[in-house]
């Protein structure tokens, strides 16, 4: 039992090179945003309406969004019939 033998690319060299600050950034303001958060959650009787405001507002997003891309594409949903279907009449 000793260390495994892995092999070396260029390849997997440049992509570490290129991704591996790109996901130290996002990574580093994930951790940030996750402390915005902590600081200004709600307390007391507003931690009882927050999340229902939020929520709210989320489904509100969604709605209006899903009508936009019904009205968009309105063949969309005969294509992805089509496809549960497997092209048989229903």
């Amino acid at each position: 039992m000793g260390i495994l033998d892995y092999r070396f690319t260029w390849s997997v060299m440049t992509w570490a090179v290129l991704a591996g600050p790109v996901i130290g950034l996002v990574s580093a303001g994930y951790i940030r945003l996750i402390g915005w958060v902590s600081h200004h959650r709600a307390r007391g009787t507003r931690a009882l309406f927050a999340p229902v405001i939020a929520f709210g507002i989320l489904g509100v997003i969604v709605v209006r969004r899903r009508q936009r891309v019904r009205r968009a594409g309105q063949s969309e949903g005969h294509r992805h019939e089509w496809a549960l279907t497997k092209g048989r009449p229903t």
